[in-house]
């Protein structure tokens, strides 16, 4: 085959498949902008707890990379201090939660939606449809509360910010100063 027919043969067949239906033109995308307030408000403290640890998503190393109160910081002076029984934390800055949102977006293929979304298939259980998560399975299903909120806020439903207030209380036990029920 000549040199200039590949080329040739290669754009007619990229018209061609342009023709035909993608098994995910019929999924939402995620290319509307992701609502920053929402994050920062619902679902930031959620993810702080359950995802952004300095031994999980807040090392830096990670592709989803998380800044959070107790966890990884954009500068040394933001990091938490302690003070005596107690640690000092500074709120996130508005670059770290803007590098959140990114973070999020960016591990989002546009022809990826509902439970195919990364942030959602990785940590669902794996008897559910999910994929191998590093850290283990944080969702037993799709209804866990956890994988509502980051649904709801990946999808813009109004559902979300019930399912985050309901996925942070069940972490409550984890929050810096709470009390744990859990026996030694």
């Amino acid at each position: 085959m000549s040199r200039h027919r590949l080329p040739l043969l290669s754009l007619l067949a990229c018209a061609l498949l342009g023709c035909v239906e993608s098994k995910y033109e019929s999924l939402a995308p995620l290319d509307a902008p992701l609502d920053a307030d929402h994050y920062a408000s619902h679902v930031q403290p959620y993810v702080a707890l359950a995802c952004a640890s300095l031994d999980c998503h807040g090392d830096g190393g990670r592709p989803l990379r998380l800044y959070s109160e107790l966890g990884l910081r954009l500068h040394h002076g933001l990091r938490p201090r302690a003070q005596g029984d107690t640690v000092e934390a500074e709120p996130l800055v508005a670059e770290e939660l803007r590098r959140n949102v990114a973070a999020f977006r960016s591990l989002e293929p546009a022809h990826h939606a509902g439970d195919e979304r990364l942030v959602l298939s990785k940590p669902l259980s794996r008897k559910a449809g999910g994929a191998a998560h590093v850290g283990g399975d944080l969702f037993a299903t799709s209804d866990a509360p956890g994988h509502r909120c980051l649904q709801g806020w990946l999808s813009a439903e109004s559902a979300g910010p019930d399912a985050c207030a309901e996925a942070l209380e069940g972490l409550g036990a984890l929050a810096p100063g709470a009390a744990s029920d859990a026996g030694p």
